[in-house]
């Protein structure tokens, strides 16, 4: 892998931080960043997903990017802590535990009850 196939990357400016880190291309657009407690999946010049394994955490961020493609990125970073990323009528909502809204009166009851919340960049989710 040649070093300036991340040239001008939010991962390039991680890297740098890091002594210790495993760098995977997923695709030809994405690749995961595995550095020290936390793990990084970038989107073309997005991190879609931080993981803080120590603190329990997940930082989301489409970069603007609502697309099914960002979406499908960003499940396969939290699919693995009972989270899903879905949407209904072009709104995006973060689902724990995988219950899933049956239609729109359900879906009003699990946002009022917090089971279900509205996806906004730069959230934070606790695991």
């Amino acid at each position: 892998m040649r070093q300036d196939e991340f040239f001008n990357s939010q991962i390039d400016a991680l890297i740098l931080q890091c002594k210790d880190y495993e760098l995977e291309r997923v695709s030809s657009k994405a690749m995961i960043l595995e550095a020290e407690d936390k793990t990084y999946k970038q989107y073309v010049y997005t991190i879609v997903s931080e993981i803080d394994h120590k603190e329990k955490t997940i930082k989301l961020n489409s970069g603007g990017r609502e697309t099914m493609t960002t979406k499908r990125h960003i499940n396969d970073s939290i699919n693995q802590y009972w989270f899903d990323l879905i949407q209904k009528d072009f709104t995006w909502y973060i689902v724990k535990n995988r219950d899933y809204p049956t239609g729109k009166k359900d879906l009003q009851s699990k946002l009022e009850s917090g089971q279900i919340i509205e996806f906004t960049d730069n959230m934070i989710l606790k695991y």
